[in-house]
């Protein structure tokens, strides 16, 4: 947990159902439901939902961040949405930034394989494996 803001990560490589095209444009999952993370923690089904709803009723887009950092956003998610599968993203890398281009050449060359969000979780509980279920989650960026 990142001590500063609060704020937690997830991580999902790019063979999870990300896809890189033209070297700017992003899509795939964020998040996957049902899947045991690296921190032992399974995202459940609908646990970004009143986030999004509450992000969409003000007026705000999810972030796409450059190593988490605010100061340095680098491009626009277009679109951010839960299925049954998990937190679907689509945006663009920003070229017109010095970060932006940064990420789109360390993505290229396979330096950057994935995804990761900031959360803070809302509701979490333990299932019978002893791993924290999170039910609901307060999606920052991505």
């Amino acid at each position: 947990m990142d001590m500063d803001t609060g704020l937690e990560h997830k991580f999902a490589r790019f063979g999870d159902g990300i896809e890189v095209q033209d070297g700017t444009l992003i899509e795939g999952y964020a998040s996957l439901f049902g899947e045991c993370d690296q921190g032992g923690d399974v995202v459940g089904k609908g646990a970004y939902a009143r986030s999004l709803t509450d992000i969409a009723a003000k007026g705000r887009s999810v972030k796409m961040l450059w190593q988490h950092d605010p100061a340095q956003p680098i491009g626009v998610w277009d679109e951010v949405r839960e299925d049954t599968k998990g937190l679907w993203v689509k945006g663009r890398l920003l070229d017109t930034t010095q970060k932006g281009r940064e990420a789109a050449s360390l993505i290229a060359a396979g330096a950057i394989d994935g995804l990761s969000i900031g959360y803070r979780t809302v509701k979490a509980t333990k299932n019978d494996k002893g791993q924290r279920l999170l039910t609901e989650l307060e999606l920052w960026e991505v």
